[in-house]
This record gives structure tokens, C-alpha cells and sequence, in this order.
């Protein structure tokens, strides 16, 4: 009667497969997001890197917007045309500040690509 070969080891097992993971922006790990060793998919997320840099410059944009958001009403109420233009124009130029740090905050989520 053939016996099976049963054997019993101890080790790690490793992908093949490894992919570099890197993160846009300087700041420092939150440390509630993955365990070392626990297991993930694709799009997992794997870190969140805080900056208070960037959260600091998100602020100050979220200000400035609704500082000129409330000029811009003045300026309308007033009938100041060319004041409206101006104002308008500050008020792109911030919502496209603003866009621009959200989408570097969004970054800093680093997920499991494979």
C-alpha cells in the first residue's frame, strides 16, 4: 500500500511578482490602514501618508475662495463690471489652486497595484 509523503516546514512565501510603490508627496504614514503580513487585493489601500504641509495649503485655498466668492457678490451687487472681471478671474485661478492640492492629497492614498 502506498504511503503519501507528508512533510511539515516553516517559511514565508513570496510573490514573484514585486511592484515598486511610491508616494507624491512628502509626510509621515498613518498607521491604521494595512498590517504587515495581512493579506490585500488590487486597489487595497496600503497607506495614507499625512502631510500637514499640504492640509495647510488646502486651508489657506478653501479661505481664499471664499474670501473672493463673498468679493464677487459685493462686486455683483454693486454693478463694478470691471471689478467682477477681476474678482472672477482671482476666483479661477484659486478653484484651479485648490483642484490642483486635492488631487496631491488624493495621491497619498498609495493602493496595492497587482
Amino acid at each position: 500500500v502506498p504511503m503519501p509523503d507528508w512533510r511539515r516546514a516553516q517559511g514565508v512565501v513570496e510573490s514573484r511578482t514585486r511592484v515598486g510603490v511610491f508616494a507624491g508627496a512628502d509626510g509621515t504614514i498613518d498607521p491604521s490602514t494595512v498590517r504587515a503580513g495581512q493579506a490585500v487585493r488590487k486597489g487595497d489601500v496600503l497607506a495614507v501618508i499625512v502631510s500637514p504641509e499640504l492640509g495647510a495649503m488646502i486651508d489657506q485655498a478653501r479661505a481664499e475662495e471664499a474670501e473672493l466668492q463673498a468679493k464677487l457678490r459685493d462686486a455683483r451687487a454693486g454693478e463694478e463690471p470691471a471689478a467682477v472681471a477681476v474678482v472672477a478671474r482671482q476666483l479661477q485661478a484659486v478653484r484651479a489652486t485648490l483642484a490642483d492640492l486635492l488631487t496631491r492629497r488624493d495621491e497619498l492614498v498609495v493602493t496595492a497595484p497587482i
